[in-house]
């Protein structure tokens, strides 16, 4: 199959405006969010109980305990598919330590995967 040059420039233009995707209940359930653009290194506040957050592909995330990306416990990282559940969130902590994330993450800080 053979894809024009502008089928092309929106691929490449899809693909530089990855997001992250994030939900209020486990599983992906409940209220659902989407943010575009995330890979730039901004901090992005959440509103309180997230449970679910899921970076698109070629996107890795940091998960931060207060609303502005400050030195804190900070989580991740997180790539795709993400995180949906209580096992998920245990897995993506640091070892020496364990707090549960889930409903308490307040902000996300992203980057483009190499």
């Amino acid at each position: 199959m053979l894809r024009s040059a502008a089928t092309f420039l929106l691929l490449a233009a899809a693909a530089r405006a990855a997001g992250v995707f994030y939900t209020m209940d486990y599983n992906w359930g409940g209220e659902q969010h989407y943010i575009p653009n995330v890979g730039n290194n901004t901090c992005y506040s959440l509103p309180p109980g997230v449970s679910s957050i899921g970076p698109d592909l070629r996107i890795t995330c940091y998960g931060w305990l207060n609303d502005h990306c400050a030195p804190s416990n900070r989580f991740g990282p997180v790539i795709h598919p993400g995180v949906k559940n209580a096992e998920d969130w245990k897995s993506h902590a640091d070892d020496s330590w364990f707090m549960d994330f889930n409903d308490a993450v307040r902000s996300i800080q992203c980057l483009y995967a190499r």
